[in-house]
């Protein structure tokens, strides 16, 4: 389902534009592994002296009180945009849209992007909705979902293992997903290795090395997660792409 609400598009300066949690569907926020891809596929644009522009769909934003503009749609992009020293791209700019319809509206665009969301995402901002005073068959419109399946998942989601661990029923898939081949790496006389484990290593380092604690700049982070996946690519025999 897409947004019929009035919007414009421009170019607007990376550097304002914000992101904010409670404004965004994604309970976990970035993932590292697809913000590594985008760069990468972008840079690889970048060589090719095409223009990302036109290839990459615009951001989606709202002006904020603060004459600011809040990220609605994008996100991986945005921050991928930014690691490479992008500085301006084009925006979706929705116009007159109340504060209260921000997270709606966000959840509408993320649901029915390439990514889309995971059942935890869709429980969690049902809930975070539901908080705002949504009914939950309009939320489920949102999700482009039927209401009893959304209601089976609120149900799971909301009763949480003895551990505290995420309801098995609601984990999101673990890359690959189940329909792609899995590409296995088997060097001489060692075990069997599959290249997304490789993936999920460089995620894991890529995600350390991106601590607030730490005082590095996306560029050296890239940089330094670029240089372990060439490290593991001269280690292994495996034509998977990183």
């Amino acid at each position: 389902m897409s947004t019929t609400r009035t919007t414009k598009t421009e170019t607007l300066k990376l550097a304002m534009i914000g992101y904010d949690p409670a404004y965004y569907p994604r309970a976990h926020g970035a993932n590292w592994q697809t913000v590594l891809r985008y760069a990468d596929a972008m840079a690889e644009h970048r060589r090719q002296k095409r223009s990302i522009a036109k290839i990459w769909p615009a951001l989606a934003v709202v002006k904020t009180k603060q004459d600011n503009w809040l990220l609605l749609d994008g996100y991986h992009r945005w921050r991928a945009l930014r690691q490479l020293g992008i500085t301006e791209f084009p925006c979706t700019i929705y116009l007159r849209l109340p504060e209260s319809e921000w997270l709606a509206t966000a959840t509408t665009l993320n649901a029915d992007g390439k990514r889309g969301l995971s059942k935890y995402d869709m429980v969690d901002v049902t809930l975070r909705l539901q908080e705002a005073g949504k009914k939950l068959s309009a939320i489920a419109e949102l999700l482009q979902l039927p209401v009893t399946r959304l209601q089976t998942w609120l149900d799971i989601g909301t009763t949480k293992p003895k551990d505290g661990s995420k309801p098995e029923a609601l984990k999101a898939p673990f890359y690959p997903k189940e329909s792609e081949p899995r590409r296995t790496i088997a060097p001489v006389g060692q075990r069997p290795v599959h290249s997304s484990s490789c993936i999920g290593i460089l995620t894991s380092l890529y995600g350390v090395l991106s601590d607030g604690r730490l005082d590095l700049d996306d560029e050296d982070v890239r940089a330094a997660a670029l240089a372990v996946r060439d490290k593991l690519l001269e280690l292994l025999p495996v034509e998977a792409t990183l």
